[in-house]
């Protein structure tokens, strides 16, 4: 039996969150797309290529830097909802995406704007970029969630 939650991207105080729900048999659906693990770096390097664009993205909201210069946020969270039998290391495995395509995008931001890498920028600088990647990333148990009542999601149950 296998149970899958479907679920669609919510919008809290002007934040989009990204919803990322995990199966006993470490399946992936990505807002409500059932993806392979290796592709949740794809589906967040579109949503950061896309922030703004549509009502479907994330908003972009603008940042002072350094009292003249304004950049731009993308303004999303991400929320991993997992069943209690998910294996940590597959969970690590998952942060480990998010957080590299997070990396990654700073690199390219800072390749763009400074011509430079993200290492190679003075620690003023470097602040303001983290910043405008600061996006949050939650990991909660499926009781854990229903609990707080952050969210409700129906369930679909497919046997095999």
């Amino acid at each position: 039996m296998l149970l899958i939650f479907l679920t669609t991207g919510l919008k809290s105080e002007s934040r989009f969150i990204i919803q990322i729900l995990i199966n006993e048999s470490n399946q992936v659906l990505f807002e409500g797309e059932l993806i392979e693990f290796h592709d949740i770096s794809a589906k967040l390097e579109d949503i950061y290529e896309n922030c703004g664009k549509s009502p479907d993205f994330p908003e972009m909201k603008t940042v002072p830097f350094d009292g003249q210069l304004l950049l731009s946020q993308c303004q999303f969270s991400v929320l991993v909802i997992y069943d209690s039998l998910v294996q940590k290391s597959f969970l690590d495995s998952v942060s480990f995406q998010i957080d590299r395509t997070k990396d990654e995008q700073k690199m390219n931001f800072s390749l763009m704007k400074y011509n430079k890498q993200f290492e190679d920028l003075d620690t003023k600088t470097k602040s303001i970029v983290d910043q405008l990647f600061e996006q949050s990333v939650q990991f909660v148990t499926q009781k854990e969630l229903s609990n707080r009542q952050v969210i409700k999601s129906k369930a679909i149950i497919k046997n095999e």
